[in-house]
């Protein structure tokens, strides 16, 4: 444990770190649609990391606009508590019952009791963006997963993964 002065940054990567654990529950949910079996028997394992490590990097380009530090997108406020997240618990249970097919209304009624910080997390994100993109902070293609998880939840959009927009900044 340590102390820390960033205190947007650590509130920043801890809140978005909810948005993309819904992110990496729809793998889970997409094994079950599957009938419990992906094309390389991997359990979806891979779908799950991809998902997992994108959001990783979204989380990481937010905190810059955010005048923050990046460490907490790799750091126990970002990688970390997603993936103790993504281990089970609500957001993770949410985004399962979105990639098995569900819509979001559906899923929510099955939640109906549940907190779902996840989904205002995301609504947030909904707002944010547009604004983030028109001061030029952010281009529209540097996010494809919160924009596919905004498209689910805001939208009632099909569960549907963009990993071909994956890590475009990453690629040479």
């Amino acid at each position: 444990m340590w102390t820390t002065t960033d205190l947007v940054g650590f509130e920043v990567g801890a809140a978005l770190k909810n948005a993309y654990t819904l992110g990496v529950g729809l793998a889970s949910g997409m094994l079950e649609k599957a009938a419990g079996s992906d094309p390389a028997n991997a359990c979806m394992h891979n779908t799950a990391a991809a998902i997992f490590a994108q959001g990783c990097t979204e989380i990481e380009r937010l905190l810059r606009v955010a005048g923050a530090s990046p460490f907490f997108a790799y750091g126990l406020p970002g990688a970390g508590d997603l993936y103790v997240t993504s281990a089970g618990g609500r957001a993770v249970r949410f985004g399962s019952l979105l990639g098995a097919g569900r819509s979001y209304a559906e899923a929510r009624q099955i939640m109906a009791e549940e907190t779902l910080e996840s989904v205002e997390i995301i609504r947030a994100m909904d707002c944010a963006l547009p604004r983030m993109f028109e001061r030029g902070l952010l281009k529209p293609d540097e996010m494809p997963l919160i924009r596919a998880l905004i498209g689910i939840v805001v939208h009632g959009q099909p569960a549907d993964v963009p990993f071909d927009a994956f890590f475009g900044n990453l690629r040479s």
